[in-house]
């Protein structure tokens, strides 16, 4: 018994020093990347640029006017928000104000959070290489380039045409403040479906330009119904057969059992549930039952109902959601807009499809490509099958989409997204030739699977809560230990 309580006091040990040792490893690469990209060439467009993040890519506060530690919600940095985070989640949030980055430090900014708080770069600063690269390619240091860039904030539980509301207000008031008439768009992940809500209902304002997209799931993406079902929040159920999925396994671990974001919790968020796979995507890759004789492929309406037993009401506004955001012709509504520009993420291996437990709404198995004999790669997150719109993307012109080796995350983070996406709004003065989608070879499930990190990147600060728990874990049994040897002594 000794020897076991000695080998989990030691594993505990080396898990929370390898965690801290992570940490400063992912800190110290974050660091090495966070310059932002050099000014580009002087272009004739002035348009304000306005940032959407991704789903739980927005920081969210207790209070309306206050944004520090004391008053965020999400991300969780601290034991007491962590201690809380399910009280909060279930209460009225709020964001900070959609205000221009692009600004000198130094100048006066009367009743701006930008001047108190600095930039805003979203949840765990997972935009921040994409906010400093454009602030450095229109930085106000070079006034015949310059451009504001705009950070807007939304709270990503709620449905995407209230966010979509929430970015008509924002966008009238950056007209209203710069004179222009219009602003161009840079959506990541969610953010291009909440770009997709305001097209839909506003396009006839005329008051946006460029609308570029990177990774946006416009049929759904499978992995979220496994985030819901399960404790996964930043990975993809517990695995540690690699250091980025051991992290993510365990930061979900620590944000269900101490944050309580509880299937039922998880599964309250209108905004989550928009992000189900589409019946359309259904129709191409199905999802699967477990059946005595191996598995079942389910009908349209057997998925639904599946979906139905998860989400409840919020299914069937998730449903009415998604074809509100459709075209005529049955495509996303962004497709048929000329100056809407598509950024994809291929070849990492992506949840593609869901088996689910016998007559239940549990998941059984996670399916990836290789599963369900689909060739191209997503990124991670998202499928390609969703990304390029059930394959519509590729049939538009070269200029106006564009697939990259990066994942879910590095699509705004590495640097030839982001230079694509700064020669998009130099007007394609520098777009470089496209490269079309590969299709490439099914990779084993076992080879590398990916870690699916969130859109927030809140894995920092959930990793230094983690290391605490395990550290806490490892001197509460060293102390049993001590004490238990001491009383035998004393006998």
């Amino acid at each position: 018994m000794k020897k076991r309580i000695i080998a989990l006091l030691l594993m505990l040990l080396m898990l929370s020093a390898a965690v801290a040792a992570g940490v400063g490893i992912d800190a110290g690469a974050a660091g090495a990347n966070g310059g932002g990209t050099a000014p580009g060439s002087a272009s004739a467009d002035s348009r304000p640029i306005v940032v959407i993040p991704g789903v739980m890519g927005s920081r969210l506060f207790k209070s309306e006017t206050v944004f520090t530690s004391a008053t965020k919600a999400w991300e969780p940095t601290t034991l007491k928000q962590l201690d809380s985070l399910s009280v909060a989640m279930e209460s009225t949030l709020y964001v900070r104000p959609c205000e221009n980055q692009n600004v000198d430090p130094d100048s006066d900014l009367p009743d701006s959070t930008v001047d108190e708080y600095g930039r805003e770069y979203g949840a765990g600063s997972a935009y921040q290489r994409l906010v400093d690269s454009l602030c450095s390619a229109y930085s106000y240091l070079y006034p015949e380039q310059y451009r504001p860039v705009y950070f807007f904030s939304y709270d990503w539980r709620g449905s995407n045409t209230v966010s979509a509301e929430s970015l008509k207000l924002a966008i009238e008031k950056i007209t209203a403040e710069t004179g222009c008439e219009k602003v161009d768009l840079v959506c990541h992940s969610m953010g291009g479906l909440v770009a997709s809500a305001y097209y839909a209902s506003y396009a006839s304002e005329e008051r946006v330009g460029k609308i570029i997209t990177c990774g946006t799931p416009y049929e759904g993406a499978p992995t979220l119904i496994n985030s819901v079902m399960n404790w996964d929040v930043l990975g993809q159920g517990f695995d540690i057969t690699s250091w980025d999925a051991a992290k993510s396994s365990f930061g979900d671990l620590i944000l269900g059992s101490f944050g309580g974001l509880t299937k039922k919790l998880k599964a309250s968020f209108a905004g989550v549930a928009e992000l189900t796979p589409t019946v359309q995507y259904a129709d191409r890759i199905a999802m699967q039952r477990d059946a005595s004789d191996g598995y079942q492929t389910l009908t349209a309406d057997e998925y639904r109902d599946a979906c139905r037993e998860i989400f409840g009401d919020l299914y069937d506004e998730a449903l009415a959601f998604q074809d509100s955001i459709r075209s005529p012709g049955g495509v996303n509504v962004l497709l048929d807009y000329e100056d809407a520009y598509f950024c994809i993420g291929v070849g990492y291996p992506t949840v593609t499809s869901i088996r689910f437990k016998k007559s239940s709404s549990k998941i059984d198995e996670r399916l990836y490509e290789s599963d369900v004999d689909y060739d191209t790669l997503g990124d991670g997150t998202v499928p390609y099958l969703s990304a390029s719109m059930t394959e519509e993307i590729p049939k538009l012109t070269a200029e106006r989409w564009r697939c990259f080796d990066a994942d879910h995350g590095g699509l705004v983070e590495e640097n030839a997204p982001l230079n694509w996406i700064i020669s998009v709004l130099d007007s394609g003065d520098r777009v470089p030739e496209p490269t079309l989608a590969p299709t490439l070879a099914p990779v084993s499930q076992a080879q590398s699977e990916p870690s699916a990190v969130s859109d927030s990147g809140v894995m920092l600060p959930i990793i230094f809560i983690a290391a605490g728990a395990a550290g806490m874990i490892g001197v509460t049994i060293l102390s049993i230990i001590v004490v238990k040897k001491r009383r035998e002594r004393n006998e």
